[in-house]
């Protein structure tokens, strides 16, 4: 999954994070978006890996009426 943001700017960066199921198994590259299994971490065959991640970018916030 790929986020994008048409801002040209500063605005247009998009840092990312994981919010929930890492439980230290992964690793996110806030720039990038990368998921990488956490050095020494050791996955079970059969096993799914559930993650929630967020992606934001740094334009405004939009307020809400």
């Amino acid at each position: 999954m790929l986020a994008v943001d048409s801002d040209a700017s500063e605005n247009g960066q998009v840092t990312y994070r994981i919010l929930a199921g890492d439980q230290g198994t992964f690793l996110i590259d806030s720039s990038t978006g990368v998921i990488t299994v956490a050095p020494g971490a050791e996955l079970t065959v059969g096993r799914s890996y559930a993650l929630t991640v967020e992606a934001v970018d740094n334009g405004p916030v939009p307020q809400r009426r």
